[in-house]
């Protein structure tokens, strides 16, 4: 069967296009699809798929229509207090480095998120995240 015929050249040109628009998406999924996949090394993945998708040298409508899709997706799933929390564990210094074009969380926000987790998490050691801690002994006497 012969498609050669039926395409013209503006097809192939698009298919061309998109073939080096999906290039870096494929290589993102692949990576966030490995075992030793975690929130870090997401917001990596995230890093290098929209720096690519902007550098690359085919800018056309289609390439900007699904760096805005995969960016809303992202926006759409993505926990922004507790991603802000990992990174700001993480290293300090990196919270107010957004690179990528997704939301941050602020300061005051992610404090709550972390003493809501001490709560949680270690309520057996803390009565509360800003008071001091005691000891099981105390408690039984």
């Amino acid at each position: 069967m012969k498609l050669t015929r039926y395409w013209i050249e503006e097809d192939f040109k698009f298919a061309v296009i998109l073939s080096e628009i999906l290039k870096p998406i494929r290589l993102a999924v692949e990576q966030q699809s490995s075992y030793d996949a975690n929130l870090l090394t997401s917001e990596g993945v995230f890093n290098f798929l929209f720096k690519t998708l902007d550098s690359l040298s085919v800018k056309s409508d289609i390439c900007c229509e699904i760096s805005s899709a995969i960016k809303t997706r992202i926006e759409e799933r993505r926990q922004i207090k507790l991603v802000s929390l990992i990174r700001f564990l993480q290293n300090p210094e990196s919270l107010h480095l957004n690179s990528n074009g997704l939301k941050c969380s602020t300061n005051s926000d992610i404090v709550k998120l972390a003493k809501d987790i001490l709560k949680k998490y270690f309520s057996y050691q803390y009565r509360d995240a800003d008071n001091e801690p005691y000891s099981e002994e105390v408690q039984n006497q």
